[in-house]
């Protein structure tokens, strides 16, 4: 007789949720905290950094190193830096993350969050760099639980079912 269940491993639903309480808690004490707790001013974008990765792909034999940049893009990263003044403070520069394509340009003013206590942890207060990450977090988080847990369900099913045989 085999004793042998089928179906995915219970260590699968346990490192989802594993993800599942990480990609919680950064979305709670990272981006909700500033969301909801942050002080808001306005900056100035003084610097954007361009920043190319190439993927792994390899050079199809005969052809040129035009024709391989053509067809692998890569990925850009925008990297912007901000100036701004916390209330009560001197200027702070920092640097984030375009997300979702970038609209800016040097010079833009713009809205900025912040926390009081730590204005280094800044970003640019619009729903693109603010809610879309926090909403991806709860998101990816919800993805993860739900799932890992309804994997750990399963494999305990599945494991008292065949200790019952």
């Amino acid at each position: 007789m085999n004793t042998q269940a089928k179906g995915l491993p219970a260590g699968l639903g346990y490192v989802l949720l594993a993800f599942g309480l990480f990609f919680l808690s950064v979305a709670i004490f990272k981006d909700l905290r500033l969301a909801l707790l942050g002080a808001t001013t306005e900056g100035e974008i003084i610097r954007i950094t361009e920043k190319v990765s190439r993927s792994d792909a390899k050079r199809r034999p005969g052809e040129s190193l035009e024709e391989f940049r053509k067809r692998d893009k890569g990925g850009i990263t925008y990297i912007l830096t901000l100036r701004f003044a916390p209330e009560g403070g001197s200027p702070v520069e920092i640097d984030t993350h375009a997300t979702w394509g970038l609209a800016e340009k040097v010079g833009d003013r713009v809205p900025v969050i912040y926390l009081p206590g730590s204005p280094q942890g800044a970003e640019i207060n619009t729903v693109k760099q603010v809610w879309l990450p926090l909403a991806t977090g709860f998101t990816v988080s919800a993805f993860c639980l739900i799932s890992g847990g309804w994997i750990v369900r399963a494999a305990r099913r599945r494991h008292r079912a065949a200790a019952m045989r």
